[in-house]
């Protein structure tokens, strides 16, 4: 008979901190134009799902700011683009993230889509994940751009799980 032992305790800490936001928006209100950072900290746009333990924040004071305490970080990103009309050509897609606000660099976080499309109204669902290790602390900022000739959206829907941001603490800084 084999033995199945239990701890006596499950572990707690700051490698199990965790924040999700789902955008609860419509999207069509607070993101057409070419660039559009993520309000992540306006409950109106997006919603605090979960969270646990204090290695992740929000900004109090500006609403496209998350706050890291030193760690390893998870961080994923699913996202319902739309455009507002039919698009014929190329769709260019692409997600930053940066520890700088105005994005002179996406050090923590870069994905890029070029698709063509012949007169259809373009729908894209990406997802994108990458790991980020923060030494001393510091701050994340997220940004989608598309490059249609079109209005977009993302879709935001406040009973369903169309664009969600996920970031959780797995680890010690490396």
């Amino acid at each position: 008979m084999s033995q199945i032992i239990v701890p006596s305790s499950i572990p707690t800490g700051t490698s199990n901190d965790v924040l999700l936001l789902n955008m609860v928006a419509n999207g069509t209100i607070t993101a057409s134009g070419s660039d559009y950072d993520l309000d992540i900290g306006d409950d109106n746009v997006f919603a605090t799902m979960a969270s646990r333990g204090t290695s992740i924040s929000l900004d109090a004071t500006d609403n496209h700011k998350l706050n890291l305490t030193a760690g390893l970080y998870e961080i994923t990103f699913n996202g319902w683009v739309q455009t507002s009309a039919n698009v014929t050509g190329s769709l260019d897609y692409q997600f930053k993230a940066s520890s700088n606000p105005i994005f002179a660099n996406s050090d923590v976080g870069f994905d890029r889509m070029i698709l063509d499309y012949d007169n259809v109204l373009a729908i894209i669902d990406p997802s994108h994940t990458t790991m980020l290790n923060v030494v001393a602390g510091g701050s994340v900022y997220f940004r989608v751009s598309l490059n249609s000739g079109q209005t977009w959206f993302l879709r935001g829907d406040a009973t369903s799980v169309l664009t969600q941001l996920q970031i959780r603490r797995i680890g010690d800084a490396a």
